[in-house]
């Protein structure tokens, strides 16, 4: 910057152009005039920045603008085996969508989902709305569910086949005799012809909780049985009835996984009415110490491995039906 009143270089350069353009006569200043004015300017504007600095000479440094070396902060990315993302856990004021649970693999989320079941037989006044289960049962049935209407429900079922296929947990599959001449009563459509017979049975249950629908035999107080049927018979044709056998499975999966879980705590003895008794007496910490041992041997025997295979390859033989 020069004092005021004194013109740079470029400004008198400027100048002279302005002036020929304009017709005047002006002559251009030689190269030695020119580079002792630069060196002029130059001078001074070293020795404004020098001022400059002197009269801040106790404020901060400003920041390096040099490029950063990358590789200084490459042994920082260590690749753990949980292969965790998102915050840490136990930091319960962050939402659960951006910490680690949110990312965690199909593996992880099958084990929350098994440990919500055996706590929900064993330890009924466990959490049953952590947002640990409720994440994982949602984005493994999403994927599920998903796939199962995208690929095997039709929406050329009709509304009653299709609640059925919902409601009942059970299904019984029986060939007919095709001289019947049927149509199917899935779809509706002539020249399909009734081949199967599929029932569909068990009691309806809430999909959240798993938990039996409860009806009185008189809801409305007139004498009359308004119980919901126990089972619901259609006749299908060969397509129909190989997507809602698929469908059927798909929809019920949880279900299915829980009445295995049943199973195992039953023949390993921990619902047996010895233990019912013995563990009438604990504290909820108690029996949630002692629902955690049940999910930890299955997972050391090899079992929780088993169950999810066994999920897994249920998924991909839906995925390669054609």
């Amino acid at each position: 910057m020069c004092p005021p009143g004194v013109k740079t270089v470029r400004q008198k350069q400027l100048e002279l152009l302005r002036r020929r353009r304009a017709g005047e006569d002006a002559a251009a200043p030689s190269d030695d005039e020119l580079e002792i004015e630069a060196q002029t300017e130059y001078a001074h504007a070293d020795s404004v920045q020098l001022d400059e600095q002197d009269i801040n000479s106790d404020a901060d440094p400003l920041p390096s603008r040099d490029v950063p070396d990358w590789d200084e902060y490459e042994e920082d990315f260590i690749e753990d085996d949980d292969d965790t993302i998102g915050a840490p856990l136990g930091l319960e004021d962050i939402p659960l969508e951006f910490t680690r649970h949110a990312h965690k693999k199909p593996v992880a989320h099958f084990k929350d989902v098994v440990e919500w079941m055996v706590h929900n037989k064993l330890n009924p006044a466990f959490a049953r709305n952590d947002p640990i289960y409720m994440i994982a049962r949602r984005k493994l049935d999403d994927a599920v569910q998903g796939f199962a209407g995208s690929k095997f429900i039709s929406s050329a079922w009709k509304a009653d086949f299709a609640k059925a296929l919902r409601d009942f947990p059970d299904i019984d599959m029986t060939n007919v005799n095709t001289m019947f001449n049927r149509d199917c009563e899935a779809c509706g459509r002539s020249g399909h012809p009734a081949k199967h017979q599929l029932t569909f049975k068990g009691r309806p249950y809430y999909r959240e909780s798993l938990e039996d629908v409860s009806w009185d035999e008189d809801s409305d107080g007139d004498g009359q049985d308004k119980r919901m049927p126990q089972s619901k018979a259609f006749f299908l044709g060969r397509t129909c009835n190989a997507n809602a056998t698929m469908a059927h499975a798909l929809c019920h999966w949880r279900y299915h996984l829980n009445q295995t879980i049943l199973e195992l705590l039953r023949a390993e003895g921990h619902t047996s009415d010895q233990k019912i008794i013995e563990r009438a007496d604990w504290s909820v910490k108690q029996r949630e110490k002692y629902a955690n041992r049940v999910v930890d041997a299955l997972e050391q025997d090899g079992r929780m491995r088993e169950l999810y295979q066994e999920f897994k390859e249920n998924l991909e033989a839906a995925r390669n039906v054609k």
